[in-house]
């Protein structure tokens, strides 16, 4: 997309050049706005091609997405904005587990899994968490390999001292997701949009609706997708799919910025309880509550990203000067090769599960142990930033992380 595309569609907004902006809102105008473009016109066109009317858009990752669509699609059959994370959907199904290794096989791979993290997994909130490692001695951030997890001894008997408070947590959620789902009427041939990655959210929900005998045909559209897990229905992927990897690695190596973006300003969604008779979400904390200089940020990308769709919208002629996925270049190429500015201006990314894990390197690389370095670099979820971060150099990132990733 050239410069003078860019212009005519700044003006279009109403966010003339002479005006005081933030460097967030010029990011999200700048990136994060033809990203979400290019991705919600796609969207558009395969939920037509579908012929699908009931839409989904999940929480936390969904929420630009909807607010995209709606100004794209305003005559569309109205679109719902549902709370599930893999956390609500996978602990309503541990109680069907057999033992402790059919316990692990809704996690998410990891190189590592942290005590805390394991702990989450089996639906303990923070104050619970710690409050268990402390009566067990346990330590939260103590890591324990993926390869061998199964066989993990320390694992195992985190779950064998647990297992009764696991299983009751789990079949009482099992029963307020099913109410859930009854509430938001979600039934029949449906469409749920969400960022995507692996389809562990479909496949836990397509999993549900095969244990209670629900009525359910899942269509996902998702940023990307490549399911690791065996999804039964359709799980289409705008930017790379099971046919077509070819920019799977450009947008994983910066999955954890490109979620952040997406998200709203709430919490995740822990599970569900009953208010009542209904069956409610349950929201943890948000990560950046009170965080005012962080909530503004958002606030300033969120709205730059909108204030382009609508840009575009009210310029058609400036769309036909790009294919849809060049719209998500600007943004791919960010997280691909980023500046030292680009860094900077993310470093207080990080994400909460079970332990705090930043993005990038909070201190300078001579201050980091090897294992330290080597361990922080593996939990991040934005490779190329945490390296730049750390190394600082003008080295070629992405081609750092595509050799290690092989």
């Amino acid at each position: 997309m050239n410069q003078a595309v860019k212009r005519a569609i700044r003006r279009e907004s109403g966010k003339l050049s002479g005006e005081k902006r933030s460097e967030y809102y010029d990011f999200g105008f700048e990136y994060f706005g033809p990203f979400l473009y290019g991705f919600t016109t796609w969207l558009k066109q395969r939920l037509e091609a579908e012929g699908l009317t009931k839409v989904y858009f999940f929480s936390r990752d969904g929420f630009m997405m909807q607010k995209a669509f709606d100004l794209l699609a305003p005559a569309f059959p109205k679109t719902q904005y549902v709370y599930f994370s893999r956390k609500s959907l996978r602990q309503s199904l541990l109680w069907k587990c057999d033992g402790f290794s059919s316990s692990l096989k809704y996690l998410t791979y990891e190189n590592f899994i942290s005590v805390g993290r394991l702990l989450d997994y089996y639906g303990f909130g923070e104050a619970e968490r710690e409050s268990i490692a402390k009566t067990h001695g346990w330590d939260l951030a103590e890591d324990l390999p993926w390869a061998t997890l199964s066989d993990n001894k320390k694992a195992e008997a985190i779950y064998e001292a647990l297992k009764e408070d696991i299983l009751r947590k789990s079949r009482e959620q099992y029963d307020l997701l099913e109410s859930y789902l009854n509430s938001i009427r979600m039934e029949g041939a449906v469409a749920i949009v969400d960022i995507g990655w692996i389809g562990s959210m479909q496949y836990a929900l397509e999993e549900f609706a095969r244990l209670s005998g629900r009525d359910l045909d899942v269509h996902g559209f998702y940023v990307g997708m490549n399911p690791e897990n065996p999804v039964t229905g359709a799980a289409e992927g705008w930017l790379y799919n099971k046919g077509d990897l070819a920019l799977r690695k450009s947008l994983l190596c910066f999955f954890g910025g490109l979620e952040k973006l997406f998200q709203s300003q709430e919490g995740s969604t822990d599970g569900y309880t009953w208010k009542d008779g209904t069956a409610v979400p349950v929201l943890a904390s948000y990560e950046y509550e009170g965080d005012a200089p962080v909530l503004s940020a958002i606030s300033d990308w969120q709205q730059g990203a909108l204030d382009f769709v609508k840009g575009v919208l009210k310029d058609p002629a400036a769309v036909e000067t790009a294919a849809l996925r060049d719209w998500a270049m600007p943004l791919v190429e960010f997280g691909k090769s980023p500046t030292l500015r680009g860094v900077k201006l993310f470093s207080f990314f990080y994400n909460v599960d079970g332990t705090k894990q930043y993005f990038v390197a909070q201190k300078p690389v001579f201050k980091y142990r090897p294992k330290e370095l080597a361990h922080d670099l593996s939990n991040s979820v934005w490779k190329t930033g945490f390296m730049k971060s750390v190394l600082k150099l003008p080295f070629p990132y992405f081609r750092i992380y595509d050799s290690l990733r092989k």
